[in-house]
């Protein structure tokens, strides 16, 4: 018949006090040696106690310890994966396009995400002479490997927007963590841009 001390991860576990068994205070020898000589006392209460013990003995050595030890392997595991910031994985901004309509103008880009990532696109916008953030657009297409966002000419005209872009950067958030990569042609041999007078041109990369 257990007479133990209270203890955590061990006797506190098994024994229910008064029931199965009795707990006392942590290195209270007197009121161990009391509740011993209470069931050397008692036969009646010792039988009762020692009936109880016998059955969760018995119960416990029915439970599936080692498919108990995997599920408990198995929890731990999802919980470190859950408390740790989430990888952010690498990601173009490889400009393969653009379609010019009125008003608005689409940017096409790869970026090179594997399909199961479930991450977030934004083109942000930097004036040229103020440095400061003129906007952040969320992609209005993503598919599996390329994405697409589309700017409004209005965008120049919001108050407190007096300077031109001078930067167009694409931000790839996941979870709390996000980086920024500026929109660029990927290794091009000929890189076609406007003139002043808005004709199409080209130059070598």
């Amino acid at each position: 018949m257990p007479v133990s001390f209270d203890i955590n991860f061990g006797p506190a576990d098994s024994i229910t006090d008064g029931a199965n068994g009795f707990l006392v205070p942590h290195g209270d020898i007197t009121a161990m040696a009391d509740k011993a000589e209470l069931l050397i006392r008692e036969p009646q209460l010792a039988a009762r106690m020692s009936a109880k013990a016998s059955q969760f003995a018995e119960d416990w050595a029915r439970r599936d310890i080692v498919g108990l030890w995997v599920d408990t392997r198995n929890k731990a595991a999802q919980l470190k994966q859950a408390g740790a910031p989430d990888k952010l994985p690498e990601f173009t901004a490889d400009l393969q396009g653009m379609d010019f309509h009125d008003g608005s103008v689409k940017i096409r880009f790869a970026h090179g995400v594997p399909a199961a990532v479930d991450g977030q696109f934004e083109l942000v916008l930097i004036g040229r002479d103020s440095k400061e953030v003129i906007a952040s657009i969320p992609a209005s297409e993503v598919a599996a490997d390329s994405a697409a966002f589309a700017i409004s000419t209005g965008i120049l005209a919001q108050p407190g927007v007096a300077d031109a872009i001078g930067d167009a950067s694409v931000k790839f958030s996941l979870g709390t963590r996000s980086e920024t990569k500026r929109l660029r042609l990927a290794d091009p041999t000929l890189v076609p841009y406007l003139t002043a007078y808005n004709n199409l041109s080209f130059k070598r990369g």
